[in-house]
């Protein structure tokens, strides 16, 4: 899972493998500022597939819920709906 943590002005990321669910549920950020975001659409044979580009505004809840579709970014969800999200827009 994509950890965010900071050391400084270092930012650290673990990586493993996208899944259609929260894998750490409960885990909860405001969002600082307004970030730019990718949809993740539900596959109909499971999985997510990433979607078109949108961006969450400043103060948005978001629920960090698992890898990214890379070692930079993080699942996350707001609402019902699912987006990936650079780990460093979020600290």
């Amino acid at each position: 899972m994509n950890r965010v943590s900071t050391d400084g002005q270092q930012v650290h990321y673990v990586r493993t493998e996208l899944s259609s669910h929260c894998e750490s549920p409960g885990e909860m950020v405001k969002c600082p500022t307004r970030v730019s975001a990718i949809r993740l659409i539900a596959k109909t044979e499971g999985g997510m597939a990433l979607g078109g580009l949108t961006q969450i505004e400043a103060g948005t809840l978001l629920e960090i819920c698992g890898d990214g579709y890379n070692e930079r970014t993080v699942k996350v969800r707001s609402a019902k709906e699912f987006f990936c999200v650079f780990g460093v827009d979020l600290v």
